[in-house]
C-alpha cells in the first residue's frame, strides 16, 4: 500500500525547478543523514567543496529509472571538475534493490546511498520522487527540483557550469 501511494505521488508530482538563487541568496542545506553502501551514516556535509546533485529516487519509479543513466553520464562527464551526484534511494528493500538496479542498468559512475527511514527527504519537504537539490561548493541550496526534468537542457547545463566555476 505504501509503495502504491508513493508511486502515485511520484507520478502526480509536476516538475518544478525553482529559480536558481544567486550566491548571496543561497541558504545552507539542512545536514540530513542517510546511509552509504556500507551502511555507515553520512550527511551532506561530507561532500563539502563539491557541487552536489542530491537526488531522491526509487528503483520502481519510472521517471527515476529514466534519470539514473543521465546522472551516471553527468558524474562521468563532470566528476573531475568537482561535481558529485548523490542518489539517495528510498526503496523499501534498501541496498539490495539499489545494487540490483545499478547492475541491470549498467550504472558504473555513481555511488550508492539509501534513506531507509525516508526521513531525509521528508526533512527537506519533498512529497514525491524524483526530487533533488543542487548544492554549491559551500553546501548551500542553489536550486530545488521536484519531479522529472530534462537534465541535459541548456538551463541545467549552464547552472552546473556556473556553480562549478565558483570557488
Amino acid at each position: 500500500m505504501k509503495r502504491a501511494l508513493l508511486a502515485a505521488m511520484a507520478l502526480a508530482a509536476c516538475s518544478l525547478l525553482s529559480p536558481p538563487a544567486s550566491s548571496q541568496e543561497r541558504e545552507p542545506a539542512p545536514n540530513i543523514e542517510f546511509q552509504d553502501a556500507q551502511g555507515r551514516a553520512t550527511t551532506i556535509g561530507a561532500f563539502a567543496g563539491k557541487v552536489v546533485l542530491l537526488d531522491f529516487w526509487a528503483s520502481w519509479c519510472l521517471p527515476c529509472q529514466r534519470e539514473m543513466p543521465l546522472f551516471d553520464h553527468l558524474q562521468e562527464k563532470l566528476g573531475s571538475r568537482g561535481f558529485l551526484v548523490v542518489p539517495v534511494s528510498i526503496d523499501a528493500h534498501g541496498m539490495e534493490a539499489v545494487s540490483r538496479f545499478y547492475a541491470d542498468q549498467h550504472i558504473s559512475h555513481l555511488e550508492k546511498f539509501i534513506d531507509p527511514s525516508r526521513g531525509a527527504a521528508k526533512r527537506l519537504g519533498f512529497v514525491g520522487i524524483p526530487s533533488a537539490l543542487i548544492l554549491d561548493r559551500q553546501g548551500r541550496i542553489a536550486t530545488r527540483i521536484e519531479g522529472p526534468i530534462n537534465w541535459e537542457s541548456s538551463r541545467i547545463t549552464a547552472l552546473f557550469d556556473r556553480l562549478l566555476a565558483e570557488k
